[in-house]
C-alpha cells in the first residue's frame, strides 16, 4: 500500500462549505448555459418561466442478466454499451460518450465542471470524461479481485478524488476482506494512497468541511454505521449512532448533507427484493445525535431506496423507491408524509432545483419534472427534452453540473 507523498496537501481544505458550493454553482452555470440559450428558453416558455441551469449527468449501461441477480460479483462481466450522458437542461441537447466503466454515478469536478469522474459499484474501472472534447480522456482499472464500490467525492481543490473500494488482500492478507478509501490523483488518475476502513465498507460519501468526509458503511455485522474520514490524519472513525433496527446487505444506503445536518436512507436488502423494509433519518454531525425524538422513520415494504435529495427551502426530503415505482416525499421536521407519487416507470434518481421549485426524476425510459411545492408534473418544463426519447437504460444516480 503506497503512502501519501510528502507534498500531498489539500490547499482548499479550509474553505467554508457555503462559499465552495456557491462558487461551484456559478461555474456550472457559466460553463453550460449561454445567453443565447437563455433567450430561446424564455421565449418558448409560457408565463415567463425561468429555465433550469446546467446539465443532468450520469452513466447508463445495459445489464446482461435476467433480472437483477444477487450478488453480481463484477459488473465488468455483466454489462455492455457503457456510456456517460449529459442532458442540457436549457435546450434539451442530449449527448452520450462511450466509457470503460458501468458508471454508478458521475461527479463533476468542483472547479472545472466539464471534467467528471465516476466508477461502478462492483466493477474495476474508473472513468474520467471531458465534455469539452466529448470523450473519455482517462481510465483506471483495479487488479482482479478488487472492485470500486459506487461513489466518488472530490476534495474541494479538485486535485484528488476519494473512492471506496473492496476486495481481498493477496497472500499477505490470507484472503481477509479489504475495505478502504482510495485517494486518486486526478491529473494522472492514479491511486496514491489507500486508507483502511476497519468499521465496514463505505458506499456513498460526501465532503463535510476541512479535510473531513462522512460516509455510510456496511460492516460485517450488517448493522449500518456512519464513518468520519479525516484525510489529513489518514483516519476513519465511527460516529455515535443509535443501533438501527435494520440489517443491510452490500449497499448500506445513500446520504445528503445540508450544513451540519445529514439525511440518509437505508434498505434492508442485499439487492432489490420487493418486500424489503427501509428507513430515513436525520442526524446532526456536531452533536452526533438524531434530529428527531422518535428516531428514524421506518418504511415498510418499500424495496430498495435508491436515491435521495433534500429541498432545504421547503424542508422536504425526496426518496425514490424503484421496486414499487414510487416517489416518497416527507416533511423534514415532522417526518410526516407530504406525498407519495406513483410512476409508470422505475424512478432511479431524483435531483432538486430548489431555486426553481423543481424536482428532476430520472427513470429507466425518460426524465420527468415535478413541481417541488405541489408535487404535480410540470410538462411545460419537460417539453424542451421531448426529442430525447431513449430506449430502456439502466442508471443509478444523476447529478446537476
Amino acid at each position: 500500500m503506497c503512502e501519501l507523498a510528502p507534498k500531498f496537501k489539500l490547499k482548499a481544505m479550509n474553505l467554508p462549505r457555503r462559499k465552495v458550493l456557491t462558487g461551484l454553482a456559478g461555474l456550472g452555470v457559466s460553463a453550460a448555459i449561454g445567453t443565447e440559450l437563455y433567450d430561446v428558453w424564455r421565449t418558448q416558455r409560457r408565463g415567463g418561466l425561468a429555465r433550469p441551469d446546467g446539465a443532468l449527468v450520469g452513466g447508463v449501461f445495459k445489464l446482461e442478466t435476467q433480472g437483477h441477480t444477487s450478488p453480481i460479483p463484477d459488473y465488468d462481466f455483466v454489462t455492455s454499451n457503457r456510456r456517460a450522458f449529459r442532458l442540457n437542461l436549457a435546450d434539451g441537447h442530449y449527448q452520450e460518450v462511450p466509457v470503460q466503466s458501468p458508471l454508478h454515478v458521475l461527479e463533476p469536478h468542483p472547479l472545472e465542471p466539464h471534467l467528471m469522474v465516476g466508477c461502478s459499484r462492483r466493477g474495476r474501472w474508473m472513468s474520467m470524461v471531458d465534455w469539452k472534447v466529448g470523450r473519455e480522456v482517462q481510465s483506471l482499472q483495479l487488479p482482479m479481485g478488487r472492485v470500486w464500490y459506487g461513489h466518488v467525492a472530490f476534495t474541494p481543490d479538485g486535485r484528488h478524488v476519494l473512492a471506496p473500494l473492496s476486495g481481498e488482500y493477496g497472500e499477505a492478507g490470507s484472503g481477509q476482506p479489504l475495505n478502504a478509501i482510495a485517494v486518486v490523483d486526478v491529473q494522472r488518475l492514479q491511486i496514491i494512497d489507500e486508507i483502511p476502513t476497519l468499521d465496514g465498507r463505505m458506499h456513498d460519501l460526501t465532503w463535510v468541511e476541512g479535510a473531513k468526509f462522512v460516509s455510510l458503511a456496511a460492516p460485517s455485522s450488517k448493522v449500518p454505521t456512519l464513518l468520519m474520514l479525516d484525510l489529513q490524519a489518514r483516519q476513519v472513525s465511527p460516529l455515535k449512532l443509535q443501533e438501527l433496527q435494520i440489517q443491510v446487505g452490500s449497499n448500506p444506503g445513500h446520504l445528503r448533507l445540508i450544513g451540519q445536518h445529514l439525511y440518509f436512507i437505508i434498505s434492508s436488502q442485499d439487492e432489490t427484493p420487493q418486500n424489503a423494509d427501509g428507513l430515513w433519518m436525520g442526524y446532526d454531525l456536531e452533536s452526533q445525535t438524531g434530529l428527531h425524538a422518535k428516531g428514524p422513520l421506518p418504511l415498510k415494504n418499500c424495496g430498495e431506496l435508491l436515491s435521495v435529495d433534500v429541498d432545504e427551502p421547503r424542508q422536504r426530503i425526496w426518496i425514490t423507491a424503484p421496486n414499487i415505482r414510487e416517489l416518497k416525499v416527507f416533511d423534514l421536521q415532522s417526518q410526516e408524509p407530504v406525498g407519495q407519487l406513483r410512476l409508470e416507470d422505475w424512478p432511479q434518481s431524483v435531483r432538486l432545483l430548489p431555486e426553481l421549485g423543481l424536482a428532476i426524476v430520472g427513470t429507466r425510459h425518460r426524465v420527468y419534472v415535478y413541481d417541488a411545492e405541489t408535487l404535480q408534473r410540470r410538462q411545460d418544463y419537460e417539453a424542451p427534452w421531448a426529442a430525447w426519447q431513449p430506449k430502456a437504460f439502466y442508471h443509478s444516480h444523476t447529478r446537476i453540473a
